[in-house]
């Protein structure tokens, strides 16, 4: 480095404008990655994943034969002897009598202490159980040592003797007894299978070949002996995998908030440097020496931005996990200083920034007004990235497609919003809307670039929490029961059985439902050794009460050997079907008439109609009054898991940046009204019109901008609906994050015109 460029350096350093180049980088990042870092500090790190599942063994085994109460189980299955077994679990829900009244617990039965609880329960108070009957509680439960405990159903007395907190769910109610309780229960056989009183075993063990010891075990899936196992090494692998959903709820805005912001200071710096070196070249100072001390400027600028908004991020997040999560459900992860997000946002920021400052500056001999983008080229442009976007339906059900559909929706609309400020007229009576129009007019470039970047910002930033929330909502609705919306059914508790009569007698008073149709559920033999689920009625009018109207051609192949086909989309169908929802999606057909053999038929009672409270009521139906959940088989039912509202308070920091650049443009554009200001000075006129005219060109730009944000947010839901199978719904979207994502642009744009409108103010007053 010679000489002059190291002048020049400190001297590009210490311009104003250089420096107000760095504040949108350092603004996004700070935000960016202070979001990140404290959203991932709701989430367990690999290690505590591993301590909460198997805590000090080395695998657990599930044994699929389920337990009565009152039964003391059989012998482990022999293949189990080849490990070390640290403990045998029973794992139950039960209902017991408390001091005050009834409550619902998580049952567990294992020799306390044992290596499987290490770092999952801590005893806080009386000592562990070691007789049958014995049994300590959870903290959160709000009972004590020496309370009188005893089972809704049967006989079972229990003596709490100590006061344990589960270290990953403190506020869960617990019980962990002696061995030898479960089996003292008393319970008959009928009351049991009523109230679905039914346990099972894990059984967590050590090995000095963890995988070996899993490869054997699982080799007794297929007969039923056990079920597949699971070790510290996988749960700790399946913790550490990519996740599309993590990267689109908490890491890809942060990347894309850094991104933004590289962008922008780029292309503040380009302005900077403009001005900055164009004086020193007229003086003869040469342009390489310019141009590298342009570069090194500006990575130093931004190396130094991007660590003290690292160390910035650094510190929100320990105020935050000190505050805000301090008191979770489980303990916080180790603290997270670093992560995927972070150095991909530092890379790519610091070679957007190279790059832009790389470019050449020539001198201009002759000032010549820049011509903007065409609207027309704009709007085809817009108009093609938006086509494209629907396109990206077609390309299956994956996160590469839905990601297609994201970029080119926010990017296409953002196009379209520029070429609508195009088509702004400056024509009209006199006054400060015409003198605005005439300076949408004349900065149209500036504007026009304005407007896209905050509407790809305002898109993308909406568009990844929608998508998030309809992934989410997707997963929800993915674990349906079977039983569609609007159904339910009693089934029989035994093979062979008919539906318990006095538990539907009562399911259908309480609910108050009509009669129900008898649907006989039964399995035919298909290809590749598969079962082919089938319904039958007994008349066609049942079927259509369960599914409407059918036409002569459904009724015909209704009563045909193979039944009516179910679907659930009739494009690709030939000849008659019954089209049903994606909760009927396991149903291959309807038959009419009573099977001939009842042998490996199931008789349901199925009531059709129901509401969606009623939905909701039988959903929880035998949970509330103490039968078996198998009984009632109803449509799953459950509260939308929205966006965390810490989560879409994220959205808050996008805001601010989007206001950032809103106003750092306005600021420009009064910069390049400082001439019109002398003129209109120097002819006796006053700024008024000038100051009203600023305010009504913000306004059109945040307005035109959070349009086009908002109009990629509705394209980008549109698109990415049928890749999840139409999941998303109104209820399921973020609307706090949008609501922010919305009022940025109109508002940072007002707030930057308004302290333009101030710096008139006072240029007027120096005039």
């Amino acid at each position: 480095m010679n000489g002059a460029v190291g002048a020049l350096v400190p001297l590009l350093l210490r311009t104003r404008s250089f420096r107000a180049a760095m504040v949108p980088l350092l603004v996004a990042a700070l935000l960016g990655w202070t979001a990140y870092l404290s959203l991932e500090a709701r989430h367990l790190s690999p290690d505590q994943k591993v301590t909460a599942a198997l805590g000090g063994s080395d695998g657990a085994t599930t044994v699929p034969a389920l337990l009565d109460p009152g039964q003391a189980g059989p012998d482990l299955p022999v293949t189990l002897r080849g490990v070390h077994v640290d403990a045998v679990r029973i794992l139950s829900v039960i209902d017991l009598e408390t001091p005050a009244g009834q409550q619902g617990f998580t049952y567990q039965e294992q020799p306390l202490p044992n290596a499987s609880i290490e770092g999952v329960l801590e005893l806080r108070e009386g000592r562990w159980p070691a007789r049958p009957g014995e049994v300590v509680v959870s903290a959160a439960s709000g009972l004590r040592v020496g309370d009188r405990l005893s089972a809704v159903h049967g006989k079972l007395n229990l003596t709490p003797v100590g006061v344990v907190s589960p270290v990953w769910e403190r506020t869960a109610p617990l019980v962990v007894a002696a061995p030898g309780t479960w089996a003292r229960w008393k319970v008959t056989p009928q009351e049991a299978q009523e109230s679905g009183l039914q346990g099972y075993r894990e059984v967590f063990w050590s090995s000095s070949d963890p995988a070996g010891a899993v490869t054997r075990l699982d080799r007794h899936v297929e007969s039923g002996e056990l079920d597949p196992s699971h070790t510290a090494a996988e749960v700790r692998a399946q913790a550490t995998a990519f996740s599309g959903r993590a990267w689109l709820e908490r890491r890809l805005p942060a990347v894309l908030a850094v991104w933004m912001g590289a962008l922008a200071t780029g292309g503040l710096l380009l302005r900077a440097v403009r001005r900055t070196t164009l004086p020193l070249r007229r003086v003869g100072l040469p342009t390489r020496d310019l141009h590298r001390a342009t570069v090194l400027a500006a990575g130093l600028a931004t190396g130094v931005v991007l660590v003290v908004a690292w160390l910035g991020a650094l510190a929100a997040t320990a105020v935050v996990r000190t505050t805000v999560l301090a008191d979770g459900d489980a303990p916080l992860p180790p603290f997270r200083w670093w992560g995927p997000p972070l150095w991909i946002g530092a890379l790519t920021a610091a070679f957007v920034v190279l790059v832009l400052a790389a470019l050449p500056v020539e001198q201009r001999r002759r000032r010549s007004r820049r011509r903007a983008l065409s609207a027309r080229v704009m709007a085809v442009a817009g108009a093609a990235l938006c086509a494209l976007a629907l396109v990206g339906t077609l390309q299956g059900k994956g996160f590469t497609g839905i990601l297609l559909v994201l970029a080119a929706s926010c990017l296409g609309t953002a196009l379209l919003a520029g070429a609508a400020l195009g088509l702004v007229r400056a024509t009209g009576p006199v006054g400060s809307g015409l003198l605005a129009r005439r300076l949408v007019a004349r900065q149209a470039v500036g504007l026009t670039s304005l407007v896209v970047v905050v509407a790809l910002l305002s898109g993308v930033v909406g568009s990844t929490f929608a998508v998030a929330a309809g992934l989410i909502t997707h997963l929800n609705a993915s674990s349906s029961t079977g039983m569609p919306p609007g159904m339910a059914a009693i089934r029989p508790l035994e093979p062979g059985e008919r539906p318990p009569e006095d538990l539907a007698g009562q399911f259908r008073q309480d609910l108050g439902l009509g009669e129900p149709v008898t649907v006989w559920y039964g399995f035919t033999p298909g290809e590749e050794g598969r079962e082919v689920p089938w319904w039958a009625v007994a008349q066609v009018a049942d079927a259509e009460r369960l599914f409407g109207d059918l036409t002569p051609d459904q009724e015909k192949a209704l009563a045909s050997r193979a039944g009516l086909p179910v679907v659930t989309d009739a494009s690709d169908a030939h000849g008659p079907v019954l089209v049903v929802g994606q909760n009927l999606k396991w149903l291959q057909a309807v038959k009419l008439g009573e099977p001939k053999s009842s042998a490996d038929t199931e008789v349901l009672w199925v009531h059709s109609g129901l509401t969606p409270e009623q939905d909701r009521q039988a959903a929880h139906w035998a949970e509330d009054h103490g039968r078996s959940p198998y009984a009632v088989w109803a449509t799953h039912v459950a509260d939308p898991i929205p966006i965390a509202t810490g989560v879409q308070l994220a959205a808050g920091a996008f805001t601010l940046l989007t206001m950032l650049v809103c106003g750092l443009g306005m600021r420009g554009l009064v910069r390049s009204l400082m001439p019109l200001l002398a003129g209109l000075r120097a002819s006796g006129l006053g700024a008024r019109w000038l100051r009203a005219a600023v305010l009504q060109v913000a306004l059109l730009v945040g307005c035109v901008a959070a349009a086009g944000g908002l109009a990629g947010v509705l394209l980008s839901v549109a698109g990415a609906n049928p890749l999840v199978n139409h999941t998303i719904s109104l209820g399921s979207l973020p609307w706090l994050a949008l609501g922010l994502v919305a009022v940025g642009g109109p508002l940072g744009a007002v707030l930057g015109g308004l302290l333009a409108s101030r710096r008139v103010r006072v240029q007027e007053r120096r005039a």
